[in-house]
C-alpha cells in the first residue's frame, strides 16, 4: 500500500475487509462472510455512491483512470451503436439509453472500491475493470501475490 497516503477510516474499513477474506472476492469465504452483513452495511463494500453519479470523473480521482476510460469508452461504443440503430429504424430508443447509462453507472459503482483495493494495497492496476470478479483474474492476481 501507498506509504505516503493516508486512507479515511471508511476507505480503512473496506480495506480491512477485503484483506479478511484474503483479498479475494470470488471466494466463498467473502460469499459467506458479506451475506452475514445487513443489506445496507453490505452496500459500502460492494457498491459506491460516488461513482455511481459521479462515474469516471470520481474513478480519476481514486487513480483508477484506465479502469474508468475503459468503462466510459465501452458505454460510448454502444451508444453510438444504438444511435445508428435508431437513425435505420427511424425510432425513438430513449429508454435505451437511459438503461445504457444506468448500467454504466452501476458498473462504475461495483467495479470501483475492489480496483481501489487492488490499487492501493496490492499495486494492481491494469486497464481491465473486472479484474479480481472472475476465478481465472482472482487466481492471476494470487499468482502475482506469490510470485
Amino acid at each position: 500500500m501507498s506509504q505516503d497516503k493516508e486512507l479515511s477510516p471508511k476507505w480503512r474499513a473496506r480495506f480491512d475487509f477485503f484483506d479478511s477474506v484474503g483479498g479475494d472476492i470470488t471466494s466463498p469465504e467473502y460469499r459467506k462472510k458479506i451475506k452475514e452483513i445487513s443489506f445496507f452495511g453490505r452496500m459500502k463494500y460492494i457498491f459506491n455512491f460516488f461513482a455511481f453519479f459521479f462515474g469516471i470523473i470520481y474513478m480519476c480521482i481514486l487513480g483508477l483512470w484506465k479502469k474508468g476510460l475503459v468503462l466510459f469508452v465501452g458505454a460510448g461504443v454502444l451508444n453510438v451503436i444504438v444511435a445508428m440503430v435508431e437513425y435505420a429504424n427511424g425510432g425513438h430508443y430513449d429508454s435505451v439509453y437511459r438503461a445504457l447509462n444506468i448500467c454504466y453507472a452501476g458498473l462504475c459503482a461495483t467495479v470501483a472500491n475492489y480496483a481501489y483495493y487492488l490499487k492501493e494495497v496490492r499495486g494492481i492496476q491494469g486497464w481491465n475493470p473486472f479484474e479480481g470478479f472472475s476465478k481465472r483474474s482472482a487466481a492471476k492476481i494470487a499468482a502475482r501475490r506469490e510470485g
